[in-house]
């Protein structure tokens, strides 16, 4: 981390040490008048990115995030999403391509297209079969 970072608040979760930058939590968002730069809408992996790499330049930017905690998608990056794959039926994983594809629709708010992510899941558990 580089010199000036300093802890932020993100209202109803949790604390991080990042660059000076602040991320309000909009579910509890008191009316105020705020001065700033920029303003990033979303605190999941690419907001919280672009939001740190604008403070770095030197902007003062607010972070808006509308769930109870930041992370957005980016609190699901635990390794590769495989469906019916050798290795999750071996540790008793059992979830449906349709539980995953509407899991993650759902997730999306349906903005996703739903033959990209049935293609995805799909094909996914193949992907990786030979691991």
């Amino acid at each position: 981390m580089k010199n000036g970072t300093k802890k932020i608040e993100i209202i109803n979760t949790t604390l991080l040490l990042a660059s000076s930058f602040t991320v309000f939590n909009c579910s509890n968002a008191v009316a105020k008048d705020l001065q700033t730069d920029v303003v990033v809408v979303g605190a999941g992996a690419s907001g919280i990115t672009a939001s740190l790499q604008l403070a770095d330049y030197g902007a003062k930017v607010i972070t808006l995030e509308k769930q109870p905690n930041a992370g957005g998608t980016g609190n699901y990056c635990e390794g590769q999403l495989a469906i019916n794959s050798p290795i999750q039926k071996k540790n008793g994983i059992n979830i449906s391509k349709e539980e995953a594809f509407n899991a993650l629709m759902n997730y999306g708010h349906w903005n996703g297209t739903p033959e990209l992510v049935s293609n995805y899941l799909e094909n996914s558990g193949e992907a990786l079969s030979g691991c």
